[in-house]
């Protein structure tokens, strides 16, 4: 058993130092490097092989390890999101907005009966109060526009009747000139 632990001290020592890593994933370039360097010290076409294998192997299990790690990541932030929101009413009110210098206002804003997750809630939220300030906006702007048409087409119409009158009726037009 003697012999079997000296032998893991000379493997130990004989470790290639282009493997060792700080455990952190390299980057590209590092990686790039590394491999460069396996090439340049290793004198043979077997050490070459066997230096490239062993980097690949490494890389490998550091990306696994990245990979696991988004997962647990992401594992741990959909548990946390799994909390269920359950609200039964929720009322916002008096929501002031100025979107380049349009002024957007919103007297209330209603949400009923809402089962979900916090993303979910915010997104509804967000979306609701949008969609209403927006909405009462384009009503807005609808109402204005139908004002601004109305008194064109008057205006026009106004026109219409003055012309007629003056080709209908030229001696009255003139003497009025």
């Amino acid at each position: 058993e003697e012999e079997d632990d000296d032998d893991d001290a000379d493997d130990a020592d004989d470790a290639d130092p282009l493997l060792e890593s700080d455990g952190a994933a390299d980057s590209l370039s590092t990686r790039f490097r590394k491999v460069g360097e396996a090439l340049r010290s290793s004198k043979s076409f077997g050490e070459r092989r066997e230096a490239l294998l062993a980097l690949h192997h490494k890389f490998v299990a550091q990306d696994r390890e990245k990979r696991d790690a988004a997962k647990l990541k992401k594992r741990e932030k959909s548990a946390k999101d799994a909390a269920r929101w359950r609200v039964g009413r929720v009322v916002i009110r008096g929501v002031h907005l100025d979107l380049r210098g349009h002024a957007l206002f919103m007297d209330e804003w209603l949400l009923r009966g809402f089962i979900g997750d916090s993303a979910q809630l915010k997104q509804r939220v967000v979306l609701g109060v949008m969609r209403r300030l927006l909405g009462d906006t384009r009503h807005h702007i609808h109402d204005g526009a139908k004002r601004a048409l109305h008194h064109r087409v008057e205006a026009a119409k106004s026109t219409a009747r003055t012309l007629k009158s003056r080709i209908l009726h030229p001696s009255a037009s003139s003497s009025s000139s």
